[in-house]
């Protein structure tokens, strides 16, 4: 990265942190004047190349000499339109020129890059000025009678392996490739030289070329260069180009030096980190130097450790050995919370280093029979999982477990309609379950009870009123699912299972 590069996109980082002229020329270390006339004379000099006809990033980026990145962020965060093609002719003139070229023998396509412009383009102006081009297009049939001849004339060398598509595609003064993607339909072609060849190659790009040789992964280099040009792309069409340019393997080779280096500076800092808090260990109270020796521990068994997590690793030990000198028994919730770990990873932390957790292992509680076959069922069943589990009495990701691990019946699944306001059934479910015995008479204090004792708002409660014939319904109705066996007459579960 040059200096004029690095410079411009400082600048950049500069501006969108909201600093002014004076402010960026003081990080820069150059006069406040300075930043203006970096930007401008950038911006001119993008302009002019736009103005000369050259199209696109890469071609602009080239010209002023930066790199497509650089260059892409300038121009998005200056919004400078480089999408414009060459300058303005009038009517007459681009026509004269397409006259005098197609006077030379030029074909149309052969004017239209001279004049960069598009071949369409080309051929309207011809059609409406009556210009006939000296060398006109074949049309399909023609060009099938022309291939037809060719293979019969070769046939004998093509049927000994002399002949390829290739030699056929050079005589006719196109690509095999065009030849096989045309004509293939219509023609029984000679094979390919090289099979390989069937397969069409992307067009460069020199953005994601370096990014690529930036050694990222599949999704740092898609949102990357959407960050760039602005164009969404996704992981697979990147995976699809890597493959395309044969830059696949030299890829996977950069990344790999990449994730030793960066287990190499682990390693390092893990070294200096050890000796650091090793010289502090004597300073330490005797809770904490047993979270250190635990710290060590549980990193002797790991092939570095993680600068960033030792905090939150001490903090763990730490407040284990605090909560069993007080006779306290805090769930992994608990010391998650306390320690910001996530209570899974305090579990395998704990075990890692042979503790147990205060309440004991977690004892993993199967499903019975018969609720699995019950969410079997509950396919057809038009309600989330959260509403199903909740009229099977389970933990709700038992039920989505089910509907993930099983798409092919996940996506066979009804369309589920949202209930306003109530949120799901299981709210409606309990409403009408806390008011049925005085339902009849609708008293205020039926309903303000019922507010207070599920937590929910007096329009929550209303419109489960108001619509209670459709929700008691299909209540029902999944009930009468989950538990075929049984004569469900209210929209509750009142019986056990």
């Amino acid at each position: 990265m040059g200096l004029l590069e690095d410079r411009i996109l400082r600048i950049i980082e500069l501006r969108q942190e909201g600093a002014d002229d004076s402010e960026i020329g003081s990080e820069l270390g150059i006069e406040p004047s300075l930043v203006c006339k970096y930007e401008d004379s950038t911006k001119n000099a993008i302009r002019e190349i736009v103005k000369r006809g050259y199209i696109g990033l890469e071609i602009i980026a080239e010209k002023i000499e930066l790199s497509p990145i650089a260059t892409g962020l300038f121009v998005s965060y200056h919004r400078i339109d480089i999408k414009k093609h060459a300058s303005y002719k009038p009517r007459e003139e681009r026509i004269e020129e397409i006259k005098k070229l197609n006077a030379e023998g030029k074909s149309a396509k052969e004017i239209a890059k001279e004049l960069k412009l598009k071949v369409g383009t080309v051929w309207l102006y011809a059609r409406q000025e009556g210009i006939k081009f000296a060398f006109q297009r074949k049309s399909k049939q023609e060009r099938i009678e022309e291939i037809r001849k060719l293979v019969e004339n070769n046939q004998v060398q093509i049927e000994q392996g002399e002949l390829y598509l290739e030699d056929i595609a050079e005589e006719l003064g196109r690509s095999a490739l065009y030849i096989y993607q045309r004509y293939r339909k219509d023609l029984k072609l000679p094979d390919f030289r090289n099979p390989h060849e069937r397969i069409s190659k992307p067009r460069k790009n020199l953005i994601r070329d370096e990014l690529i040789h930036q050694g990222l992964t599949l999704e740092e280099i898609s949102k990357r260069e959407e960050e760039i040009t602005g164009k969404r792309i996704s992981r697979q069409r990147v995976s699809q180009y890597v493959i395309g340019t044969n830059q696949k393997e030299n890829w996977e080779r950069i990344k790999e030096n990449k994730k030793i280096e960066e287990e190499k500076r682990q390693e390092l800092l893990s070294i200096i980190s050890g000796q650091i808090m090793s010289s502090a260990r004597e300073k330490l109270n005797e809770n904490e130097k047993w979270a250190y020796d635990k710290c060590e521990e549980y990193y002797a068994k790991k092939k570095f450790r993680k600068i960033g997590f030792y905090d939150r690793l001490f903090n763990v030990f730490y407040e284990y050995k605090k909560a069993e000198n007080k006779n306290e028994k805090p769930s992994l919730e608990e010391l998650g919370k306390r320690t910001g770990v996530i209570f899974t990873h305090v579990g395998r932390i704990l075990k890692d280093v042979g503790l147990e957790p205060f309440f004991g292992a977690r004892e993993k509680h199967n499903v019975p029979e018969g609720k699995k076959q019950a969410i079997e069922r509950a396919v057809a069943i038009p309600m989330n999982s959260v509403d199903i589990a909740y009229f099977l009495k389970i933990p709700f990701w038992n039920v989505q477990q089910y509907f993930n691990r099983h798409s092919e019946r996940k996506n066979k699944r009804p369309v589920l309609k949202p209930i306003p306001s109530v949120k799901n059934y299981r709210r409606a479910s309990e409403i009408y379950q806390a008011i049925a015995p005085e339902n009849e008479k609708g008293c205020d204090f039926t309903k303000e009870k019922t507010i207070e004792a599920l937590g929910i708002s007096s329009k929550t409660f209303d419109y489960a009123i108001e619509h209670r014939r459709e929700f008691e319904g299909a209540i029902i109705n999944c009930l009468r699912t989950l538990y075929p066996d049984k004569e469900i007459t209210k929209p509750w579960r009142d019986f056990k299972s």
